[in-house]
């Protein structure tokens, strides 16, 4: 009973996240066989579905670059999102229209990103009603929708789960690999996380924080077994990824690397940062009026880039302050008192990822030697995971103590304000 009511609850996130997605995009307005964005990245995007479908692959295209045709061996902006590319060539069995193909894909990232977070919130764990809640609240982010089909490789970041997951695991120490299963859905994880990886930014992150989970755990509880399992995490997500960039390492042992190609600076990671006041002010244009000046005022005086995606909603928001909170205390010892189970965690993961996402922050230093990676707000998704992870575990506790029917009209309040 307990695999099929998760099952059940898994298909209801899934369902839930994408009727609310429809609702948010008008689709009773829209023409899918247009893009939902046509500008920016958006149309570069819908030339590497175009060239996916017409030739099977996106390196190259004969009816671009004359006059010798468009060639991208070079360019390895996607060959990170092989899964991805798998879906455009499955939802283009019906279809050759590029348009639709990517707007279909873009909706599919919504159950796709409930799913993988039902998955993990169980494995924390918290109970069905919980994790079907706090899935969609992360299936429904502001970023989600704010990076859109112009960052499509973004918005589709059902990977993050599992790349959050793999870092909490080694900080909790949980058995990733020895006896087959779990050694097969460590292995599937990984290999998620690196061929859906946000164009190469969510395996990396994935990496860094498997990494510093791996070296806290060790340093904490002198345990050498997760310096081996955070190693393996990042061996087998590498190992991936240099699959990928094969055609481009094999293309420029031959012909050598294109000066004229994407070239990153350091100080570029300064421009690309993230703030604080990114994941806490309210999102652009929110409902609530005031809060929308408020937003407006903020953003007319401040220059804003990329990064004012983070927005974390409301929700989110709460965990987050609780999880600073949860540092803080663990600081002046609090933690020599009061357990503060998986909290502790959630806590360090996230007080890492902002030291190295926020203006002035590590990545500069990281920068100087590689700027590939340059845009380190886009870790704010992990940081929204994790808050929410929190604010389940919270739920978690009051639901103990709750009866049955007002936990459940608890957890529908939060709901709805959460998407509100």
């Amino acid at each position: 009973m307990t695999r099929r009511g998760d099952v059940l609850a898994a298909l209801a996130a899934m369902a839930l996240a994408l009727a609310a997605a429809m609702m948010v995009l008008e689709l009773w307005d829209a023409d899918l066989r247009v893009p939902f964005t046509y500008t920016g990245d958006g149309t570069l995007n819908l030339v590497f579905v175009k060239d996916v479908l017409e030739n099977g692959w996106y390196f190259e295209n004969a009816r671009l670059g004359a006059p010798n045709g468009l060639e991208l061996y070079d360019y390895p902006v996607i060959n990170g999102e092989t899964l991805n590319l798998l879906f455009f060539r499955i939802l283009g069995l019906g279809t050759e229209d590029p348009a639709l193909v990517m707007n279909l894909f873009f909706l599919l990232t919504f159950p796709l990103t409930a799913l993988t977070a039902f998955i993990v919130l169980r494995r924390l764990p918290v109970s069905r009603g919980i994790a079907l809640v706090v899935a969609l609240l992360f299936a429904l982010l502001p970023y989600h929708f704010m990076r859109g089909e112009a960052h499509l490789f973004l918005a589709a970041y059902y990977a993050v789960p599992l790349g959050a997951y793999l870092a909490i695991a080694v900080f909790r120490g949980d058995t990733l690999f020895g006896r087959w299963r779990p050694m097969l859905i460590t292995a599937v994880m990984c290999t998620v996380v690196a061929t859906a990886s946000g164009s190469g930014y969510y395996a990396v992150f994935t990496v860094l924080l498997v990494a510093l989970a791996a070296v806290l755990r060790f340093v904490v509880r002198r345990e050498g077994q997760a310096l081996v399992a955070g190693g393996a995490v990042v061996a087998a997500i590498t190992a991936v990824s240099l699959v990928q960039l094969a055609p481009t390492i094999v293309y420029r042992v031959a012909n050598g690397s294109n000066d004229e190609v994407a070239q990153r600076y350091w100080f570029e990671t300064e421009n690309y940062s993230l703030r604080l006041t990114n994941l806490l002010l309210p999102v652009d244009g929110h409902r609530i009026d005031t809060l929308a000046r408020m937003k407006d005022e903020y953003v007319q005086k401040v220059p804003q880039t990329e990064a004012r995606a983070a927005t974390l909603g409301l929700v989110a928001s709460v965990g987050f302050v609780w999880l600073i909170a949860v540092a803080l205390a663990a600081c002046v010892g609090v933690g020599r008192r009061y357990d503060l189970g998986l909290h502790a965690g959630l806590a360090a993961l996230t007080v890492v990822s902002v030291l190295f996402a926020t203006t002035g922050g590590l990545s500069t230093l990281i920068a100087v030697v590689w700027p590939q990676i340059r845009a380190w707000n886009r870790i704010s998704v992990f940081i929204a995971f994790f808050a929410l992870a929190a604010v389940a575990l919270l739920l978690g506790r009051a639901e103990r103590r709750l009866h049955p029917a007002v936990a459940a009209v608890v957890l529908g309040a939060i709901l709805a304000v959460g998407v509100f």
